[in-house]
């Protein structure tokens, strides 16, 4: 009795180790059939995390239509999905220039977008702006900027693709943000410039951008602990986390002020 005792618990953590794996592996498999043949658009296809959103849908079969503002790197980056994934299966990306600051010209890439394929199924808004410093030493221009590229160009650009969408009666919209758009800290006013050590890795947010478009989610939070945790502070006791910030700014200021 004593010895089954004993190898009952890692007995029993390896079937549901093994349960999880076999459930994760299946939801992964549903959703990479769920894009399959879909007209895919993705912003800044050229940045590390559009890349890895680039690479999973285009091996899950989806028809990609790649937008970024520099025409060699999305070369780059055709180059790269060809080279590794089984053209049987998956269809060559179209590619498209796309300066998202540049709001008066959207319109008519929006159009050359739709023409690639006649229709978008799924429109993912990864393009953005990211910029650190104190809110005084930011200028107003620059400020606009941050809005062209966070704000005003990807609700242009979706705008001018949502009567497509609206037509068909189907179609999805993915916006991929900052968790700075929950909080707000010192030196971010305009928006979060992110390290990657403090963030969750592009390959696991591409993939799970990939499930959130299958399950078709409302909204998802990836968020390492630390960052989780501040936003739930912010929301259900701001005033610790308002004293926590206020706390940190004058440690950095003093140790500043004494090098």
């Amino acid at each position: 009795m004593g010895i089954f005792a004993v190898l009952a618990l890692p007995l029993l953590l390896f079937g549901i180790s093994g349960i999880i794996y076999i459930y994760q592996s299946v939801r992964w498999l549903l959703s990479k059939s769920a894009v399959q043949n879909k007209v895919v658009v993705i912003t800044d296809a050229i940045s590390g995390l559009g890349k890895e959103c680039s690479r999973v849908f285009h091996t899950g079969g989806a028809r990609l239509v790649l937008c970024g503002r520099t025409w060699e790197k999305l070369e780059a980056l055709y180059d790269a999905l060809i080279n590794v994934a089984d053209p049987s299966v998956t269809y060559a990306p179209k590619l498209i220039l796309l300066d998202i600051t540049d709001i008066n010209c959207i319109r008519d890439v929006a159009k050359e977008i739709v023409n690639c394929y006649g229709c978008v199924d799924i429109l993912i808004n990864n393009a953005s702006m990211k910029v650190k410093g104190a809110v005084q030493s930011i200028s107003l221009e620059l400020d606009k900027k941050i809005m062209d590229a966070n704000y005003f160009g990807p609700i242009t650009l979706t705008k001018a693709i949502l009567p497509n969408m609206i037509s068909r009666r189907t179609g999805q919209i993915v916006l991929i943000n900052s968790i700075q758009g929950k909080i707000g800290i010192p030196f971010r006013a305009a928006f979060f410039f992110r390290k990657v050590a403090y963030g969750v890795h592009p390959v696991e947010v591409a993939e799970e951008v990939l499930r959130t478009v299958s399950s078709k989610k409302q909204e998802v939070l990836m968020a390492n602990p630390v960052p989780r945790a501040a936003v739930y502070i912010r929301t259900f006791f701001p005033e610790l986390f308002f004293a926590i910030v206020a706390s940190g700014i004058r440690e950095k200021q003093k140790t500043e002020e004494e090098n």
